[in-house]
């Protein structure tokens, strides 16, 4: 699955390269069927921007997060294409990161029989109850070629996508794991540090 890290300029509402360079940056390619990884971190303007250092990133602990594909018409109610709302957070909380999937029936609505479809992308935070959009484009969606199959499960059993497999079990090689007190509602982040010693940070 490809993964993209996109910084997000709070003030302009524009991808920029990263903290240290506002350089202008582009969204990923969008494809009909494609399912992508994508860690967005959120950049306040320091006071030497645009020079060195511009960007200080944004401590994500007390916001939430949100991203979408749909329509901008300010209709209430309006059908998204494909969303994600459900985000976690690094152990210094320092972006958000989730699967971003392109391959809802909606998006197969909106493209028909159509090569490339547009729809407009958005990605707000919320910080007590307030949301706030930082970023909004208008994005052009590619239908894909190799067309997506389907499952055809036996008799007696269920089928599982693979998203939604992803996010519910823990893969046999990965970055780091986010461990849950149940009791204390406290987590803490597991992970192999760069001198390949095991840390387990506490999550705040």
């Amino acid at each position: 699955m490809a993964q993209f890290d996109l910084y997000i300029d709070t003030v302009s509402g524009e991808l920029v390269t990263g903290p240290s360079n506002s350089t202008p940056a582009l969204l990923p390619r969008l494809t009909q069927g494609d399912t992508i990884s994508l860690r967005n971190y959120l950049l306040a303007r320091t006071t030497t921007f645009p020079l060195s250092n511009p960007y200080s990133i944004i401590n994500n602990a007390a916001l939430s997060l949100k991203a979408a594909l749909g329509p901008k018409n300010g209709t209430a109610g309006s059908t998204l294409y494909t969303q994600q709302f459900t985000w976690s957070k690094d152990a210094t909380n320092s972006y958000f990161f989730a699967d971003f999937p392109l391959n809802t029936a909606a998006i197969a609505t909106l493209l028909g029989s159509n090569p490339t479809a547009t729809a407009w992308f958005e990605i707000e935070y919320t910080q007590g109850g307030f949301p706030t959009t930082v970023y909004q484009k208008e994005v052009t969606i590619h239908a894909e070629v190799i067309e997506t199959g389907t499952i055809t499960e036996p008799p007696g059993q269920t089928a599982i996508s693979a998203e939604e497999a992803h996010a519910t079990f823990l893969k046999r090689e990965n970055t780091g794991f986010i461990l849950l007190n149940e009791v204390t509602g406290r987590r803490a982040f597991v992970y192999l540090a760069d001198d390949d010693t095991l840390h387990c940070d506490p999550i705040t």
